[in-house]
C-alpha cells in the first residue's frame, strides 16, 4: 500500500522531470492566457456581458476591466451627429497637431478591399491571418513619433504585446499611464455604439476624475468613431477609450489609464494624461496600418 509520504514524493519527482518544466509550463500558460484574454477583449469589448466571469483573472493578470461591464450595448442612435465627447484633462502639448501631420515614416499600404475569408458565427471569435498583423517594433515607433515632446515610454507589458496589441507605460513626470492600442480587422470587434444606460462604477472614483461619458461621430472619410471615458474599476483605475472603424476594415483601439497595470491596477493621477480629443486624433492617424493584402484565418 502506497503511504501518503509515498505519494507526495512520486508527485515531487514527476515534476521535477517535466520538460519543458513546471515553470516554464506555468508561465507560457499564463502568457497564453494574457494573449487569449487581450483578443476576446477586442471580440467583447462593445458587446457588454459579465464582469463577474473576468474579474479574477484579469486582476491577477493585472488586465484592465473596462470593456467588460455594462449590458449589451444598443445603437448609440447618433453616430452621423457633430457629438463629440471631448472633456477637459491636462493638456498634452503638440499631441494632435502631431498625430494628425508629423509622421514622417511611410505607413505600410493597407488593401483597399481586404479579402475576408471567413464569416465566423455561432458566436466564434475571429483572428486575423498570421503575418498581416502591425509589428510591435512599428507600432512602438509610431507610438513615440506621435506623443508630445518629452514624453518617454516606460514599462511594456509583455503579456499583452504581440504583432497588432501594445502594451506600455506613458511617461510625462506626472506619473505613469497605461497606454493600450490594438490595430485589427473591424470584423474582430462588436458594432461600434455607446450603452444605454452608461457604465456604472465598481469602486470609488479618484477625487478630480472625469465623469463617464460617451459620444459617436462619424469623421469626414467616413470613419465610425466612439470617444469614451470609462467606469472606474474597484481600484478606481478607469480610462480614455477611442475606437476608429475606418472605411478600410480597419479598427484602432486606443485606452489611456489614469495609472499603471502591472499586478493590480494602480491609480497614479486623478485623470489619464492629455485630452480625449488629443488620443482621438492619435488614434485617427493612418500610420495605424495591417499589411497589404491582409485577411482573416478559417
Amino acid at each position: 500500500m502506497i503511504s501518503e509520504d509515498s505519494l507526495s514524493d512520486l508527485f515531487e519527482r514527476a515534476v521535477r522531470d517535466l520538460d519543458p518544466p513546471v515553470t516554464a509550463i506555468v508561465a507560457e500558460a499564463a502568457r497564453r492566457g494574457r494573449r487569449l484574454r487581450k483578443r476576446r477583449r477586442a471580440w467583447k469589448a462593445l458587446g457588454g456581458g459579465s464582469a463577474a466571469a473576468l474579474t479574477a483573472t484579469a486582476v491577477v493578470a493585472g488586465t484592465s476591466l473596462v470593456h467588460t461591464q455594462g449590458p449589451s450595448l444598443v445603437s448609440a442612435g447618433s453616430a452621423g451627429s457633430s457629438a463629440s465627447a471631448n472633456p477637459t484633462g491636462t493638456p498634452v502639448a503638440s499631441a494632435t497637431s502631431s498625430a494628425s501631420s508629423s509622421v514622417s515614416a511611410t505607413p505600410p499600404s493597407a488593401s483597399s478591399s481586404p479579402t475576408v475569408s471567413s464569416n465566423p458565427g455561432n458566436g466564434a471569435m475571429p483572428t486575423i491571418a498570421s503575418g498581416y498583423q502591425m509589428p510591435v517594433a512599428q507600432m512602438l515607433a509610431a507610438l513615440r513619433h506621435l506623443l508630445p515632446a518629452g514624453s518617454t515610454l516606460g514599462y511594456i507589458n509583455p503579456y499583452a504585446t504581440e504583432p497588432g496589441s501594445l502594451e506600455v507605460d506613458y511617461i510625462d513626470g506626472r506619473g505613469a499611464a497605461d497606454i493600450q492600442i490594438m490595430v485589427a480587422p473591424t470584423a474582430m470587434f462588436s458594432p461600434l455604439s455607446c450603452p444605454t444606460p452608461l457604465w456604472k462604477d465598481e469602486g470609488s472614483r479618484p477625487q478630480g476624475a472625469l465623469p463617464i461619458s460617451c459620444a459617436m461621430r462619424t469623421l469626414p472619410d467616413g470613419s465610425l468613431e466612439r470617444d469614451a471615458v470609462y467606469y472606474a474599476d474597484a481600484y478606481g483605475f478607469y480610462a480614455y477609450s477611442v475606437y476608429v472603424n475606418r472605411p478600410d476594415g480597419v479598427t484602432v483601439d486606443v485606452e489611456v489609464g489614469n495609472g499603471i497595470l502591472h499586478g493590480l491596477p494602480q491609480v497614479t493621477r486623478a485623470q489619464p494624461p492629455g485630452s480625449m480629443s488629443e488620443w482621438a486624433a492619435l488614434a485617427e492617424n493612418p500610420v495605424w496600418q495591417l499589411k497589404k493584402g491582409w485577411h482573416l484565418g478559417s
